[in-house]
């Protein structure tokens, strides 16, 4: 690793342990979607950060729900 980039890969001491243990909140997840930027290439799932941005409550408490999820079964 170049000397440069070696404080760039040191592990972090900030890392607060009880972000593995709060869902995620609506809230939270909106912020994030809102603060995604447009045109940028999809992943292999095709979704875009536009089509992301159009989606309704019920959508959005879905993938909340989804990712609430995911975080406990994989504790």
């Amino acid at each position: 690793l170049w000397k440069e980039w070696a404080d760039e890969y040191k592990p972090t001491q900030t890392i607060d342990p009880t972000w593995y243990n709060t869902k995620i909140t609506l809230s939270k997840l909106e912020t994030i979607i809102k603060e995604t930027p447009n045109t940028k290439a999809t992943g292999p799932s095709k979704i875009s950060n536009e089509m992301l941005k159009h989606l309704d409550l019920q959508a959005k408490a879905i993938i909340l729900n989804l990712l609430n999820n995911y975080l406990i079964l994989h504790d």
